[in-house]
């Protein structure tokens, strides 16, 4: 499956735990870091891994639509884009 897969899949049951509705590793909020606000939840073992792994919820989402021409703005996973 692959690595990325298999840190998915461990991720994902860590939402009932702390209840949350999307939770994202380190390397992900690395990578999208500039569109991202997240809070740092814990750290948590991962089976498989040596380390633990640091876990973010993300709280907001804001990018550039293009075919809008915006910024829009995604507060929370059941609302759509508040552009400004």
């Amino acid at each position: 499956i692959g690595d990325t897969v298999n840190v998915a899949s461990r991720i994902e049951p860590q939402n009932r735990q702390f209840n949350t509705q999307l939770l994202i590793s380190e390397s992900t909020y690395e990578y999208a870091k500039d569109i991202l606000d997240v809070i740092k939840i814990s750290s948590v073992p991962i089976r498989g891994r040596e380390k633990h792994i640091d876990i973010y919820e993300i709280i907001n989402i804001v990018f550039f639509c293009l075919e809008f021409g915006k910024t829009l703005e995604i507060h929370s996973l059941d609302e759509k884009p508040l552009g400004d």
